[in-house]
């Protein structure tokens, strides 16, 4: 599950880094594996952590789609 979250988040950001929206998608399914990752081990802080950048990418998403005059 972690080398999972880490493929998907690593993709995630290349493709952002390419200008391309979807990449948020990408960096949310990874922040799912390691909240999962965090559940099976019991370690609070990885599954607050990852819940947390789930909506800071789907923010990102969000924003993404309103053009640059979003921008604040």
């Amino acid at each position: 599950m972690d080398w999972c979250g880490t493929v998907f988040i690593l993709a995630g950001l290349w493709l952002i880094g390419g200008k391309k929206r979807t990449g948020f998608l990408i960096s949310i399914v990874g922040c799912v594996f390691w909240a999962g990752f965090g559940l099976r081990t019991g370690i609070p802080s990885i599954i607050f952590v990852n819940i947390v950048f789930v909506f800071v990418n789907a923010r990102g998403w969000f924003l993404w789609a309103e053009g640059p005059s979003a921008s604040a």
